[in-house]
């Protein structure tokens, strides 16, 4: 397991459990976002770091170091994570995304990268925990080229 350190407007993200699931973060934190006072606590009190099964370079010869299980998968530079994602095959969606580009502001962030961009994801078990997993991630780190953010 992998840590990603990410520069966020708001930090607390997940743990990890013993036995590798994502555990989302007590009910009084996935509110936190809303007010600019619970963002500021939240920054403060917590690590900005998110563990990963994996990260690599978001380029073409590092797709074979992404695996092809199902799982949730963000892509970030030094501006923090842009986009948030879920998939059943990790690498196919690592080549859609690379290849070929439907969402626009995704398109501008990686034409125009601050610093490497790169490609992070957590292994999932279950489409129920995939969905939940990505919701929330959404939900509470608003990326930038995520087009529809979930409110709860």
């Amino acid at each position: 397991m992998q840590t990603v350190i990410v520069c966020l407007q708001t930090q607390d993200l997940f743990a990890r459990s013993v036995k590798g699931s994502a555990v989302l973060p007590s009910p009084s934190l996935n509110n936190a976002w809303r007010s600019p006072r619970d963002r500021r606590a939240a920054f403060l009190s917590h690590s900005g770091e998110i563990d990963v099964d994996g990260t690599v370079l978001f380029r073409g010869i590092q797709r074979q170091l992404v695996p092809d299980e199902e799982g949730v998968y963000l892509i970030h530079d030094l501006r923090g994570v842009l986009y948030v994602g879920q998939s059943n095959d990790l690498q196919r969606r690592f080549d859609e995304h690379r290849l070929r580009q439907s969402n626009p502001y995704l398109i501008v962030a990686l034409n125009q990268p601050f610093g490497e961009m790169r490609f992070s994801w957590i292994r999932t078990t279950t489409p129920e925990e995939t969905q939940q997993l990505e919701t929330w991630l959404i939900s509470w780190l608003q990326p930038a080229c995520n087009r529809l953010i979930p409110t709860s």
